[in-house]
Formats: structure tokens, C-alpha cells, sequence
């Protein structure tokens, strides 16, 4: 098979050697890098920049979904209610690689107090507190939007005047190859793409939109760039 497909000359280092701890090492932190991001977040802003840190505040908010940590009520008179800001930190592991984006949503300290943050999952959920502790999400929830960067994708791309549309696609819409299709720039489409994969973490409406038109990204035309600009 070796010499068949691919022949022993072509093969960088020797045919028998074996693979050390460092190459194999190496090789698996590239393939888990595309699954989390690299950087800690300064702020709610910046965390919902990248899809991996969107996936973290999901996965936190779901364990509150789950596990049914507090119930929705008027806040009763003379009580203070305590903000909530969140907290986010990269897990290392001993090669100093992040291994795991951590984003949590703690009530703020004050008067001094000082928080830190256990590396346990969910540590506060394994037990029941007396006290009535009252805490303010906004007037419509606890979620989580990108609302700055949909503004700053279609600055981006020259779509902030555009009209808006009703749905993603139109219903008569039926994309296919179109190899007759004038061409665009397919750096261009996939930068569109790439921005509007990141959207979906929060918009799912347009997901399959989106992964419709992402078909075509090895040879994009203009019929396809209309329906991304749709999308937009």
C-alpha cells in the first residue's frame, strides 16, 4: 500500500519510525485547539466574539435549566437583590494547553468580599441553602446575545442599509452547484460564511440557512452570495 499510493520517497522521515510522546503530543493539541478559544474574555462583550465561549455561557445557563437552581418570583418588598456578573476562566492542562473555556454566572461580591472560583463543576448545586437569597437576571431573563457583533458582520460586509427580511431564505430559493454561475471571490463568501456560523450560537433560526450556502464554499457563484446576503 505504501509503495502503491504513496511511494517511500515521498515520505518525510524514516518508514519505521516511531511516533515520540512529543509529535503525538503536538499533533493532539492541534486537533483539540479548533474546539476551544485561547484567550479569557475581559468582559460579556468579548466573550461573545467567539462561538466557543458562546458554548461555555450555554452549557452554564443549561446546568441552571437543569438542575432547577432558582425559581422566578416579584422580589418582595424590603429585600436586597444582588447582581450577577460572569466569570470566565481557560482550564489548563500540565502541558500548559487550555483544555476547557469555564464561563460562570456568580452573584457580585461587595463590601470587600473577595470571589474566587473553585475548578469544580457545578460545585454550589450539590447542596441547599436555609437562607432566601434573592438575585436581579434582566426584566426579560438570563440570556445570552450578540446583538454589537450581528452589527459589526453587516458593517462589515456593506449590509448595515439593507432592508430587512421576513425569513432567512426564500421558500422558492433551491440552491445547487451552479457551475454556470458567474464566480465570486471565494475568500470573500467564506469570510461570510465563517461570521455567520459564529451567529448561529445564539440565532438558530438562520442555521440551516447558513449551513445550506456553506456547500459551496470550494467554488462559490453569484447565486450562492445572494442567498448569504439574504441570510444578512
Amino acid at each position: 500500500m505504501v509503495q502503491r499510493d504513496h511511494p517511500s520517497r515521498n515520505i518525510i522521515g524514516g518508514l519505521n519510525e516511531r511516533v515520540t510522546r512529543s509529535r503525538s503530543t503536538s499533533i493532539a493539541h492541534f486537533a483539540h485547539s479548533a474546539f476551544v478559544a485561547s484567550f479569557e474574555p475581559h468582559d460579556v462583550g468579548h466573550a461573545l466574539s467567539d462561538a466557543n465561549w458562546v458554548n461555555a455561557m450555554h452549557e452554564e445557563l443549561e446546568n441552571f435549566e437543569r438542575n432547577q437552581v432558582w425559581v422566578l418570583v416579584e422580589p418582595p418588598p424590603h429585600y436586597n437583590s444582588i447582581g450577577t456578573k460572569w466569570v470566565f476562566k481557560n482550564k489548563q492542562g500540565e502541558d500548559g494547553v487550555v483544555v476547557r473555556n469555564k464561563a460562570r454566572l456568580v452573584a457580585q461580591a461587595s463590601k470587600g468580599f473577595k470571589l474566587f472560583q473553585m475548578d469544580v463543576k457545578s460545585a454550589f448545586l450539590n447542596g441547599f441553602i436555609e437562607e432566601e437569597v434573592y438575585i436581579r437576571q434582566t426584566p426579560q431573563g438570563t440570556f445570552v446575545h450578540q446583538s454589537k457583533y450581528t452589527r459589526d458582520l453587516l458593517r462589515k460586509f456593506e449590509m448595515a442599509d439593507a432592508s430587512p427580511q421576513m425569513t432567512p431564505m426564500s421558500t422558492s430559493t433551491a440552491l445547487d452547484a451552479d457551475e454556470d454561475g458567474k464566480e465570486v471571490d471565494q475568500k470573500v463568501y467564506r469570510g461570510m460564511i465563517e461570521s455567520l456560523l459564529y451567529l448561529t450560537a445564539t440565532r438558530p433560526d438562520i442555521q440551516f440557512a447558513v449551513g445550506l450556502c456553506a456547500h459551496f464554499q470550494a467554488s462559490p457563484r453569484e447565486s450562492h452570495r445572494t442567498a448569504v446576503k439574504r441570510i444578512l
